[in-house]
């Protein structure tokens, strides 16, 4: 068995890192193959998009922000296939009608270009997009694209900070790409309330399909895994266990990399933060939160600023 080559923006040393730490990240379902499977998902299930969210977080920046407070220039950082920055520009417009810069950040080179052709009719007419990884240190593309003489709203919604690695990181890197008093309006998913199936929109076939596809690319077939979905210690979690025992071989390791029936694999770590843990993890990361509310559908809108 061999390394797949399907990654076009992974190194294969990067998957055989990944490999060896018997963890692949959740960025891994944005890239290659999978962002391809993503953006068919997504035109399959558009409807599942349109979730009103954006209502929620463009009232807690009025609030936030009232008046000539509001910058001029959004960093939308993780636009994906850009239909919820879609929802999030037009109610902006509406309510807020002065954001005249606009700067889309994502990971994946090929949900970025989904995401341009989808926002042109919606983002203002200074409009830029570009590739960056907010898990690997500050965004360049911030800096080079900001204007100095103005402050800037930073923008990480939905469950992007839930699905990195290193959340703490993360926020920290986001702040090293601002200046003070900049803006961050962060969205996260809090933990379900009782009685509430968390697992069930992550365990359908189609986002099944998407956590096997780095694997797949990395050389198991789909008899080999047997795929386990569960919320475990506040997070959605995938997990392949090996149902057999073989050797995946690569040219950059002599021998391959062993796996052993029954080993396992973690494909997919999706977290749910409480309030308090989000006040904790701004401050520890250079934020001052100035508000924050939640909504009936468990998620949460903070506003901070950066010190």
């Amino acid at each position: 068995m061999e390394i797949s080559g399907e990654y076009d923006q992974l190194a294969r040393a990067t998957l055989l890192c990944h490999l060896r730490e018997r963890r692949f990240p959740v960025r891994l379902l944005y890239s290659g193959a999978a962002a391809h499977r993503h953006m068919q998902f997504a035109a399959e299930n558009f409807a599942e998009y349109l979730d009103g969210r954006s209502e929620h977080e463009v009232s807690v920046l009025a609030e936030a922000l009232p008046g000539s407070e509001f910058p001029p220039q959004l960093c939308d950082v993780g636009t994906s296939n850009g239909v919820h920055s879609m929802q999030f520009l037009t109610e902006l417009d509406r309510r807020r009608p002065h954001c005249r810069r606009y700067l889309g950040i994502d990971f994946s080179s090929r949900l970025l270009g989904v995401a341009r052709a989808r926002l042109e009719p919606f983002a203002p007419a200074d409009s830029h997009f570009a590739q960056g990884d907010i898990e690997s240190g500050p965004i360049e593309a911030v800096r080079a694209w900001r204007q100095r003489d103005h402050g800037m709203l930073l923008c990480l919604l939905g469950g992007t900070l839930g699905n990195v690695e290193d959340p703490a990181r993360t926020l920290r890197n986001l702040r090293d790409s601002c200046r003070p008093s900049d803006v961050l309006a962060l969205g996260v998913f809090l933990p379900p309330a009782a009685g509430h199936n968390v697992v069930e929109p992550y365990a359908t076939a189609p986002m099944r399909d998407l956590m096997m596809i780095p694997l797949r690319a990395a050389g198991f077939e789909d008899h080999h895994l047997e795929l386990r979905v569960e919320f475990i210690d506040r997070a959605v979690t995938g997990t392949a266990r090996l149902c057999t025992s073989l050797v995946l071989a690569d040219d950059l390791i002599p021998g391959g990399i062993p796996f052993t029936e029954g080993q396992e694999i973690d494909c997919f770590r999706s977290q749910r933060f409480d309030g308090a843990e989000i006040q904790r993890l701004l401050k520890a990361t250079g934020w001052h939160v100035t508000t924050e509310r939640d909504d009936e559908e468990e998620y949460l809108v903070v506003v901070a600023r950066a010190v």
